[in-house]
């Protein structure tokens, strides 16, 4: 009898101990916090959506990627690009449930952007290439590069009423294509570090571009003549450090996160209108602002993980912090689909 119980108790703690290695060997580590979250309730309540796939135990997500920007199919508000810093472009066509790796891997794009006609036809920027696709991003195409030393293609821009009218920037220079990137010439604008190039939707003829050492410019014929606009940040202080633009395309309005603050225009950057905050303007940056374009008294913007909120244009606000992660929230974007719904991506904390 002493044997028989010998025998099962270390078949007891066998069992304990193979139990407990299934165990173990089932439990998900704790998933990294990065990666999209979306809210489908104008910000009250924000959803991890990281998901590529798992191969045997393993599931493998955008989790530990930091975000660089996101861009949204123009026509399908399911097809959205999750643009890293420096691992590549992933895909989801299904909002966010599941991503898919593409083409574009392990490197960092400062600009990709979608043919509002085509959108199976994409251009994205790399270093000091240009690249395309017209294939839905299964291959692509080097349409241009970059020869003068020390410069890189910071910007993408399309003209959705003549898409064959292809915008990009350098760092001292703007280049234009009217043959859908085929062949390229330089525009005369008279500045240095330019950084963002923004285009109407109500008349494509008129872009703004933002330069990073002195602010902001804006053609209204195409590119040919530019005028400077930066006068009108002086009255701010640190506005022409410019950390975030919210550009509504078809009115041409315009919210900046700077770090003066959260600074509005409505006249196409000729003048700007700060919006009070919980915070002294000039106190804390804000890195990413988004203003709801059919009612711009809702704005959101980040600081850390925390999102606030306003519904009265700044009079009252709401600080909200549900959104699952301990990063810093470094991108912010309001669905053109649907205004209740918001996407946010990460980097991480303090940066």
């Amino acid at each position: 009898m002493k044997k028989h119980h010998a025998i099962m108790f270390v078949m007891l703690i066998v069992s304990a101990i193979l139990l407990t290695g299934c165990t173990l060997s089932l439990k998900k580590a704790s998933p990294p916090d990065g990666g999209v979250f979306i809210s489908l309730n104008s910000g009250e309540t924000w959803s991890a959506k990281t998901f590529i796939g798992q191969q045997n135990k393993t599931i493998i997500t955008i989790g530990p990627l930091d975000a660089s920007f996101l861009v949204f199919d123009p026509k399908n508000a399911q097809k959205i690009y999750f643009v890293s810093r420096t691992n590549g472009v992933y895909r989801t066509l299904d909002r966010g449930e599941k991503w898919e790796a593409t083409p574009l891997r392990s490197s960092t794009y400062l600009a990709l952007v979608v043919d509002p006609s085509n959108t199976d036809v994409l251009y994205a920027a790399q270093g000091t290439t240009i690249s395309k696709s017209i294939d839905g991003m299964k291959t692509w195409t080097t349409i241009y590069v970059e020869s003068q030393p020390h410069e890189t293609i910071t910007a993408l821009a399309i003209d959705s009423f003549n898409p064959s009218k292809i915008y990009a920037t350098t760092q001292s220079s703007v280049l234009k294509s009217e043959d859908a990137g085929v062949t390229w010439r330089t525009l005369n604008w008279k500045g240095t570090q330019a950084a963002q190039l923004l285009i109407s939707a109500k008349d494509s003829r008129t872009l703004y571009l933002y330069a990073t050492n002195y602010g902001f410019y804006r053609t209204t014929d195409g590119g040919e003549t530019w005028q400077d606009l930066s006068a009108a940040l002086n009255a701010f202080t640190g506005s022409k450090s410019v950390l975030w633009i919210d550009f509504h395309s078809d009115t041409e309005f315009m919210a900046l996160g700077t770090p003066y603050g959260i600074l509005t225009s409505s006249d196409g950057a000729a003048t700007w209108q700060p919006i009070s905050t919980l915070f002294p303007f000039g106190s804390v940056p804000i890195r990413v602002v988004a203003v709801n374009p059919t009612n711009r008294k809702e704005i959101f913007f980040a600081v850390g993980n925390i999102l606030h909120k306003t519904v009265d244009g700044g009079v009252t606000w709401k600080t909200i912090k549900t959104v699952p992660t301990s990063r810093t929230i470094g991108s912010l974007y309001i669905s053109a689909f649907s205004q209740d719904v918001l996407f946010a991506g990460t980097v991480p904390a303090g940066k």
